[in-house]
């Protein structure tokens, strides 16, 4: 009878015990279970920190914007699994029931619905456990966007057709008023912002008409000579004519100086005319069809430095755009040029002082700056070369693909390796299309350099649109510039 009694206490206590497993042990398991899968697809999808939805969302689309079925095979592996989990589906029904849509949509190629995804994983106690996980890039301009947006709303311009601004100062232009851009109490170029009620005044402008050169400025017309072309150089007026170059200064009762003349570069079609200041004067470039002629100009002569090379490749091949940057010791002209072949870019930089232009190039590979189209439908595609310009000893090279308008700065030599920096996530919304106040709709960027220093202006090319400023300098520093705040419309 005794051991009757036993028996049926074990009995009664294994019963028990299976309840209280059921009831209390199981469901523990089972979140265990459920925390453990949706850390990993937690940290596959939005990388090793614990985010809320909004940031999941973010940064899942910075991950894997331009990832494809393949590169999401592990996201939708481990999504698979949680789903398939008989613990989560009995325990968390919901979590697995996302997770499975999650798998469908990563085995397809596309993001799933992270918001809805995290939604459900409340009341789970996850947390990211992989180490070594990449994790979404951080652009410059990122929270602080909608902010930004109010300080400089339109679409902003840096003053650039020829370098026209003062010595230690960047005026950006704006529909009604003009954005200063100076340097700050520690007497950093280039970092500090005022507005101004209009824009910096242009006393003169020049026009070449049949053959002849005026300016026009303080309600006259003023005679400078014979002439094909004229650009306003600082304070200078430079003309082309036939086979020379002329300079003459301006003064500001519109008195004008002796001509200063140096040889035209050969090759004049097609020109693009650019220059830069230091304190000892005027770099002028003219870039022709096959090359890139440096000239330098001061208060007394006006004197050829030498030309750079810079040949005219065919599709799928592309030689970028160039630019010009000036220090004390002479100016700096540089371009990249792509190669679709090994898919990478050289960069190519050439220092020009009296003693002519000495010519520098290096690979920098791992920049998609995407593709684009020669002209017309059907007409050919070539690999796009990013921007490149030279910041003292070091070299800033600038470039969108798609995703994010991104930056490498570093010297010369050390480019390939650098690490390629987010600037801003970029987005491409249809006309009257909210786009993610994290992004920059369809961004145009433009750079003014000087010495060791660079103002990029970012804007966004639609309508409503603002303006954003970034300073680069040659110690590898990168900042966000905020504008005072914008007056009001007059």
């Amino acid at each position: 009878m005794r051991r009757s009694r036993i028996v049926l206490a074990s009995f009664v206590v294994a019963i028990v015990a299976i309840v209280v497993a059921a009831i209390v042990l199981l469901p523990r398991y089972a979140s265990q279970v459920a925390a453990r899968g949706f850390s990993d697809l937690a940290v596959c999808l939005a990388g090793p920190d614990r985010v809320p939805a909004d940031e999941a969302v973010v940064r899942a689309r910075r991950l894997h914007g331009r990832a494809s079925s393949a590169s999401l095979g592990a996201c939708a592996s481990i999504a698979s699994e949680l789903a398939q989990s008989r613990w989560v589906r009995h325990y968390h029904p919901n979590l697995a029931s996302r997770a499975a849509d999650a798998a469908d949509a990563l085995f397809a190629g596309r993001l799933p619905d992270v918001a809805a995804l995290w939604a459900s994983a409340t009341g789970v106690a996850w947390t990211p456990t992989l180490h070594g996980a990449a994790s979404a890039p951080t652009p410059l301009l990122d929270r602080e966007l909608p902010e930004l947006r109010t300080r400089l709303t339109g679409y902003a311009q840096i003053y650039r057709d020829v370098d026209r601004h003062p010595l230690d100062e960047v005026i950006v232009d704006h529909p009604y008023v003009a954005l200063s851009v100076s340097k700050d109490d520690r007497g950093r170029p280039f970092a500090a912002t005022r507005w101004a009620t209009a824009t910096r005044a242009r006393r003169w402008n020049a026009r070449a008409d049949q053959g002849e050169v005026v300016l026009h400025g303080l309600g006259r017309a003023l005679p400078v000579g014979k002439g094909e072309r004229a650009w306003l150089v600082g304070d200078f007026v430079v003309r082309q004519l036939a086979s020379e170059i002329r300079a003459r200064r301006v003064a500001d009762d519109g008195t004008l100086g002796p001509d200063l003349v140096a040889p035209a570069p050969p090759n004049i079609f097609g020109w693009a005319l650019r220059t830069c200041r230091s304190a000892k004067g005027h770099a002028i470039a003219i870039g022709g069809e096959h090359s890139v002629a440096v000239l330098f100009l001061d208060d007394a002569t006006l004197v050829a430095w030498g030309d750079v090379e810079r040949a005219r490749l065919e599709a799928p091949m592309h030689t970028g755009d160039w630019t010009i940057s000036c220090g004390d010791d002479g100016a700096r002209v540089a371009f990249a040029v792509s190669d679709p072949v090994t898919h990478d870019h050289r960069i190519v930089v050439a220092s020009c002082t009296v003693a002519g232009c000495v010519r520098r190039e290096a690979k920098a590979s791992g920049i998609d700056a995407g593709w684009q189209s020669v002209g017309g439908y059907g007409s050919s595609m070539y690999m796009v070369a990013p921007d490149v310009v030279v910041l003292d000893d070091r070299v800033l090279v600038l470039w969108r693909n798609g995703l994010a308008v991104l930056y490498r700065l570093d010297d010369l030599d050390a480019l390939d390796a650098a690490p390629s920096r987010w600037i801003a996530e970029m987005s491409h919304p249809e006309p009257k299309e909210d786009h993610d106040p994290r992004t920059i709709a369809w961004p145009e960027m433009e750079i003014l350099a000087r010495g060791g220093t660079a103002l990029v202006v970012v804007s966004e090319s639609r309508d409503p649109s603002a303006s954003f400023l970034l300073r680069f300098d040659h110690d590898r520093n990168a900042e966000v510039l905020v504008p005072p705040v914008q007056p009001a419309r007059p």
